[in-house]
């Protein structure tokens, strides 16, 4: 499998998924970058492979990431080597409403 592009190879109108109500979403997080359901709206952080944020770092009000999976085992692939962190933790939430995403990976 191809692995996603690096943030400077993004295309100007990535495709977007939808995510209907009640649909679930995995993830793992860690307690030390915030609440489980909010989205990191800081960056670009070295770490995050996928992170969309400009130069330089700071909070950016209008870019924003939140990882999840639709499964546990995409949620495990995407959390990748943070699960050896400490404090890591799993969420299964439900789509409250309808949801259009722009789509980064596979």
């Amino acid at each position: 499998m191809k692995s996603p592009p690096s943030p400077g190879e993004l295309p100007e109108k990535p495709p977007v998924r939808v995510i209907e109500p009640e649909q679930e979403l995995v993830r793992f997080y860690r307690v030390a970058h915030g609440p489980w359901d909010r989205q990191r709206f800081f960056g670009p952080l070295a770490s995050a492979r996928f992170d969309h944020h400009h130069p330089p770092v700071g909070e950016d009000p209008e870019r924003s990431v939140w990882y999840a999976a639709r499964s546990l085992v995409g949620a495990t692939a995407e959390a990748d080597d943070d699960l050896s962190k400490p404090a890591v933790w799993l969420r299964v939430a439900r789509a409250s409403r309808r949801c259009r995403l722009r789509t980064l990976g596979a």
